[in-house]
């Protein structure tokens, strides 16, 4: 079930698609947002993947000049789930990405993914956290930034493995191309 994290957005902003039970096997869907200029948008969601559920969602966003977009997800994985979630975004406005995800029960699996083409100078900030609470899980974070011109980059990702979480597999990666002797990536 999604929920949102804060007051700060309203249910009705949230596009009635997001709200979808995630038990059993759960459909995957996606979604493309175009923001018009100027617009701010925050999509704070916290998601829990039930026990055997197998969910997926991929957002496509484009970020015009001026725009501003933040997204939060805190995801819980339960035993034997599987969370995979892609955000891509194109665009020259501000853009912050926040994602924690748990892996709770015995074989919670996730794959991150987040792309980007920022242009002119655009701002992008990703943080992805995983958190593992459970034996036997897996999580693969991958995050691709392509920088023209004078956009900037701050990524970054963090797997924390509790010592009892045995036999767990985690992978991060994350890479950025700089086009242009103005781009900068941290």
């Amino acid at each position: 079930m999604l929920m949102p994290l804060s007051e700060d957005e309203p249910l009705m902003l949230i596009s009635p698609r997001e709200f979808f039970v995630l038990e059993g096997e759960a459909p995957s869907w996606d979604e493309t947002t175009n923001l018009g200029s100027g617009e701010r948008r925050s999509i704070s969601v916290k998601i829990h993947v039930e026990a055997q559920a197998h969910a997926r969602m991929i957002r496509v966003f484009y970020v015009p000049e001026t725009a501003r977009l933040t997204i939060s997800h805190h995801v819980t994985i339960a035993e034997g789930s599987s969370w995979d979630n892609v955000i891509a975004i194109r665009g020259r406005g501000e853009v912050t990405i926040r994602r924690v995800i748990e892996l709770m029960g015995v074989g919670a699996e996730v794959k991150l993914r987040c792309l980007a083409n920022m242009e002119l100078g655009s701002e992008i900030s990703v943080s992805d956290e995983v958190f593992v609470k459970a034996s036997g899980t897996k999580s693969d974070v991958r995050t691709k930034i392509v920088l023209n011109h004078k956009a900037h980059s701050e990524a970054r990702a963090r797997i924390v493995i509790d010592e009892r979480s045995e036999q767990s597999v985690a992978y991060e990666r994350l890479d950025h191309l700089l086009i242009g002797d103005q781009a900068r990536a941290e």
